[in-house]
Formats: C-alpha cells, sequence, structure tokens
C-alpha cells in the first residue's frame, strides 16, 4: 500500500481509531453539493430552438454511487467511502435538479416539464451516472465524473441526440493531504465544463430535428 493510499484509509477510518484510542470526540459531518454556475448570456433569437417540451426523467446510477457518501477508490475492484464527507442528496437526485435548471436556464426547448407522465408526448432527457468519485492511484489524485445523456423522442420512439464523457481532474500530489472540498471543486468544475458542452451541441443539434418544428 502506498503512502497515498495510507492516508486514504486514515481518513475512513477516523471514528473507529478515536474511539480506540480514546483520543478525541467524533469528527463532525461536512455536506457538499454539485452547483449550476451563473450562466452566460446565450445567443439572441425569436424563440427557443425546440418547439417543444422537454421532460429531464429521474437520474439512473451505477449502484456503487447510489449512496449520500462520497466515494473513493485506490483501485480498480474495491470501493470505499468516507465516514463524514456526505452529498446534500443522493448524485442521482443532484443531478437531475442540476440538469433540468440548466436546460431552462438555456431556454433550448419550450418548457421544462418536471411531470414524468408527460414524457409520453414531450421529449425526454435521460441521464446515467457512470461514475462520481475519488480516485487515487499511486501519488496521483483525480476526480472523476462520467456520464452518458441521451435525448429521446417517445413519440417516433427514438433517440435523437447522445452525449458521453469520462472526464477526470487532478485534484492534488506531491504528498499532498486529501482535501475533499477541493475534490468536490474539481468534480464541480468538470460538471460545468461537460454542461456547457451538452447545451452547445443540444444547440446546435435541435434546429435541423424535424420533430422540434412543433409540439404533435
Amino acid at each position: 500500500m502506498t503512502r497515498r493510499e495510507r492516508r486514504m484509509w486514515i481518513l475512513a477510518a477516523t471514528t473507529v481509531l478515536a474511539l480506540l484510542c480514546g483520543c478525541g470526540a467524533v469528527p463532525d459531518k461536512h455536506f457538499y453539493a454539485i452547483v449550476n454556475e451563473p450562466d452566460a448570456p446565450g445567443p439572441s433569437g425569436s424563440g427557443p430552438a425546440c418547439a417543444r417540451t422537454v421532460v429531464v426523467t429521474p437520474v439512473e446510477i451505477a449502484v456503487q454511487y447510489d449512496d449520500d457518501r462520497i466515494v473513493f477508490r485506490t483501485g480498480n475492484y474495491e470501493v470505499k467511502y468516507f465516514n463524514y464527507a456526505f452529498w446534500v442528496s443522493r448524485p442521482q437526485e443532484m443531478f437531475q435538479q442540476l440538469l433540468a435548471q440548466k436546460l431552462e436556464r438555456a431556454r433550448l426547448f419550450d418548457g421544462v416539464d418536471p411531470q414524468l407522465a408527460s414524457a409520453r408526448t414531450h421529449l425526454t432527457l435521460l441521464a446515467t451516472i457512470d461514475a462520481v468519485e475519488l480516485v487515487a492511484t499511486g501519488e496521483l489524485i483525480e476526480a472523476r465524473l462520467a456520464m452518458t445523456l441521451r435525448l429521446r423522442d417517445a413519440g417516433a420512439e427514438k433517440t435523437i441526440w447522445e452525449h458521453a464523457f469520462d472526464t477526470r481532474r487532478p485534484v492534488a500530489n506531491d504528498g499532498r493531504d486529501i482535501d475533499v472540498e477541493e475534490t468536490v471543486r474539481a468534480l464541480n468544475a468538470i460538471y460545468g465544463d461537460e454542461a456547457i458542452n451538452v447545451v452547445h451541441s443540444l444547440r446546435a443539434f435541435l434546429p435541423s430535428y424535424a420533430g422540434c418544428a412543433a409540439q404533435p
């Protein structure tokens, strides 16, 4: 086990160590959130890129990340959780709200509808979280966010647009201690960059899709 991996184990097991040695109170819990940063002004125009409403459906998530604790890994086969670092809500709930807010602000569609029942007639955005974690390999620590997004036309029974990414951003190395807040900031930066890519990609695609011409 490397020096970095030993530090990860120490951080994740703080309570157990404290109880065993009687050397202090249980550490406070800390809660973190990914947020949408303020949007840059969009292009001026007469209306949205698509005349239909989109429904952002509940986000799917890989089972190991379906937890309000923040995940870290030191290898490919074992998943660990920080004992005192939590998301404010489970990642799939947090990202569903973020994506809906991002699309509403971008004004790409006639509207963003939270009602899943409307998905039968509206376009639907389906998202899957494939990874949201801190990865420590050797002396390198990285934030990793991987997602797949699909826009589906239920009426036409087909997926009309897709965007996937698996992005890592260095958090700390050269002997520095683990900083969960720094990790969350890195994850937020990855999400922010990819959300901009999603908006730009949809803005380029939607005007060319015949199903966006009018509400069915």
